[in-house]
């Protein structure tokens, strides 16, 4: 992934979060002015970080680089 930290993270955008020491990559969405971590996969359930969790947002990914082994 490419992550850019000096963006400032909107709606909609995927970002890389980290929430009690763990990181994730997420969509960001937020539901009455509070922030929540949306999976892509709909097998998985959202994220709504708590007021007492250590959450931040690390990055917004801005780019996926990928290679194919020969």
């Amino acid at each position: 992934l490419i992550v850019d930290r000096s963006l400032t993270a909107r709606a909609n955008n995927i970002v890389v979060a980290c929430l009690d020491g763990y990181f994730t990559v997420k969509y960001l969405q937020f539901q009455n002015g509070r922030p929540v971590l949306v999976p892509a996969h709909k097998k998985y359930h959202p994220i709504y970080p708590s007021e007492e969790s250590d959450f931040s947002i690390w990055g917004v990914v801005s780019g996926v680089v990928r290679t194919t082994k020969t």
